[in-house]
């Protein structure tokens, strides 16, 4: 039996956006044209790079806090919040790069604020794949607070109290602080990309992928930050190139993403909890089938496709006989169970692509597509023997039986004539079987009805 329901949500456009030739095209001049910057000016190259990741940075603060009150997770929010201190920090270190000429006091800015930007960045991506199925339940300004704190206790260490460790010394090079840091920050990230392989489920595997690429390459570039002896280096370039591409991948899943496909990003678990409720509105709490709302959406669906297509259609009404009698006899939480037990039942012997429903009280429908009305009558067979060996291992004295009432659509009939038809052959076939009873049985025999 196919249980699927159809559910209609926005869907972004697939069109309007640039070939993907020439998007790569682009890609591959652009890189081409910074490397060429690089090789004659490298402080401008670096001023370039530097200020890419800051734009994307500012753009992820931008989505995440005007989506806040969308996100049922915590780790876009959080993701958003710190990369604004991130890109503020990473700011700060552009303006303190050697050769900038503004903070000319102390020669160590630039790779401690580095480390230190590197450090805050890792731990909060850890955090936020760790928070990725929470909620943070915390007033909204408390993380930004926080976060401010946090940038602010590393400015003063580093510009007022210079409590930071030296990480690069001109003519000398890294420092054992600096290159251990990155190899902290290495394994941070390493872990921050374990718990997001884990929790893989939860994203697009579009956005999933931008994730991970993202990931990475931070490493990749954190890596190549171990092995320069010099701030101009060929090595300082390269973790560069990798920090673009680093950003360029969160750009791709969170900017570019939230904004074109923000159901793929932003709303992805509130359209998951819309389906669920669309799927609650169409099933039947008690017997997991299809209700009768959701029944005569997909008998009005299936005629649509009866008429276009000359297939068969057939349904079939069924009747539990004797219900009221099982709840007067043993209550009405045995009656619930059979209800259970039939609609199993039904389930097992029908094929893929039809549909059991229950219409109410102890009342189904059979929706049967690409099935004639003789097909249709094998199937109750094959239902009825089955329920003889179930009834064959109850304990009570009462068995499952009903009645039921067969109609294949004829061109020209409505739905409610369809119904109108098995409805009233399962209601002649019912009376015609208390007719029997009341003839040729005992009372003893005659309030046989059901049992769980």
């Amino acid at each position: 039996m196919e249980m699927e329901i159809p559910i209609h949500l926005g869907r972004p456009s697939a069109g309007g956006g640039v070939p993907r030739w020439l998007s790569l095209l682009l890609t591959v001049v652009g890189l081409a044209a910074l490397y060429y910057v690089g090789l004659h000016n490298y402080l401008l190259f670096h001023s370039l790079a530097e200020i890419f990741s800051i734009v994307i940075a500012g753009a992820i603060f931008i989505i995440a806090w005007n989506s806040r009150e969308h996100l049922a997770d915590s780790y876009l929010y959080l993701l958003g919040i710190a990369y604004l201190f991130i890109g503020f920090l990473d700011l700060m270190h552009t303006l303190s790069y050697k050769g900038m000429q503004i903070f000319t006091d102390y020669d160590f800015y630039a790779n401690q604020l580095w480390i230190a930007t590197r450090f805050l960045e890792s731990l909060t991506l850890l955090a936020a794949f760790f928070l990725v199925r929470r909620r943070i339940t915390f007033r909204p300004y408390v993380l930004e607070a926080g976060y401010a704190v946090v940038t602010g206790l590393i400015l003063l260490s580093i510009f007022q109290w210079r409590l930071f460790p030296i990480c690069f010394i001109e003519g000398v090079g890294q420092t054992p602080f600096k290159i251990w840091s990155e190899f902290v920050i290495c394994a941070i990230l390493g872990l921050a990309t374990w718990l997001a392989y884990r929790h893989r489920q939860l994203f697009s595997p579009q956005v999933f992928g931008y994730l991970m690429v993202s990931l990475v390459c931070t490493i990749l570039s954190e890596l190549s930050f171990t092995f320069y002896v010099s701030n101009y280096g060929f090595s300082n370039m390269v973790g560069h190139y990798f920090k673009i591409a680093s950003f360029y991948m969160v750009y791709r899943a969170i900017v570019l993403t939230g904004i074109r496909s923000p159901y793929q990003l932003i709303f992805k678990e509130l359209k998951a909890k819309e389906a669920e409720l669309e799927r609650q509105a169409a099933i039947d709490e008690l017997t997991d089938l299809f209700n009768r709302r959701a029944a005569l959406a997909l008998l009005g669906k299936q005629l649509g496709a009866t008429q276009r297509e000359h297939t068969p259609l057939t349904i079939c009404y069924l009747d539990l006989d004797g219900l009221k009698q099982v709840n007067d006899t043993f209550g009405h939480a045995e009656g619930d169970i059979m209800l259970k037990i039939f609609a199993g039942q039904l389930v097992r012997e029908m094929r893929a692509g039809d549909y059991a429903c229950r219409m109410g009280g102890d009342e189904f429908l059979l929706i049967l597509p690409h099935c004639p009305e003789g097909e249709a009558a094998r199937l109750i067979e094959r239902i009825e023997e089955r329920l003889a060996l179930v009834n064959s291992g109850l304990s009570k004295s009462c068995a499952l039986v009903f009645s039921y009432g067969i109609a294949q659509w004829d061109e020209g009939d409505t739905m409610d004539q369809l119904l109108e038809l098995a409805d009233t052959r399962m209601y002649a076939q019912k009376a015609e079987k208390k007719e029997t009873a009341a003839e040729g049985a005992s009372p003893d025999t005659a309030a046989a009805s059901l049992s769980s």
